[in-house]
């Protein structure tokens, strides 16, 4: 009796897992936890560590559901509507709103006394930060990744001529950036990046 039951714990443990698809790799599961902590640094609402909950579980959301090669294979369009999915089932379990508080603009209005100066040192919103340099460089940093580019200052647009490796399937790096300025004080500005606004904090 104990030789069948230990045979049969035997078999049990030598079959494959199912929880994961075994082609995913190391380097590719932290490019997947790359990829969700990128598109949570926009929630600025959410503390890291929460940041890191959500990214752990989205990992395994994706890796269970997915082969590597099904998942490299979706189109662009695909891959939003099963992020998106895996980031809503995630936060709600690690019960946290990803809605974005809407931005209160109690800053200056934007004068002609924004210029290249203004601009010139590092400024960050949730993982990504932005180093203007007076040389005319900008250095994109975002997580382990970045990429530089030349900027510009064109009355209220910043454009970013990046150059560089991409950032996944979430964006990429040798694409121009491109953001309006709306507000500003000193230390803090609120930009339009596409349709969303965004807040950047000068860093010290």
């Amino acid at each position: 009796m104990k030789t069948i039951l230990f045979t049969i714990i035997s078999i049990i443990f030598s079959l494959p897992s199912f929880s994961q698809n075994s082609d995913w790799q190391k380097s590719d599961r932290n490019g997947v936890y790359d990829e969700a902590m990128n598109l949570l640094s926009k929630y600025t609402h959410i503390n890291q560590e929460q940041k890191q909950s959500v990214a752990l579980c989205f990992l395994e959301e994706i890796t269970k559901k997915y082969s590597k090669a099904d998942y490299n294979a979706k189109i662009d369009a695909e891959l939003k509507r099963i992020q998106s999915a895996a980031l809503n089932v995630c936060s709600k379990n690690v019960g946290v709103e990803l809605a974005i508080p809407k931005i209160e603009e109690t800053h200056v209005p934007v004068k002609s006394e924004v210029n290249n100066q203004y601009l010139v040192g590092s400024w960050r919103t949730g993982l990504e930060s932005f180093t203007f340099a007076e040389s005319g460089m900008c250095l994109v940093e975002n997580g382990s990744k970045s990429c530089s580019g030349a900027w510009t200052l064109i009355g209220k647009t910043v454009s970013i001529n990046s150059k560089g490796s991409k950032w996944g399937k979430l964006d990429s790096c040798n694409k121009d950036r491109q953001f309006e300025i709306v507000t500003y004080t000193e230390n803090e500005m609120i930009v339009l990046m596409g349709k969303e606004k965004v807040r950047l904090t000068r860093e010290k």
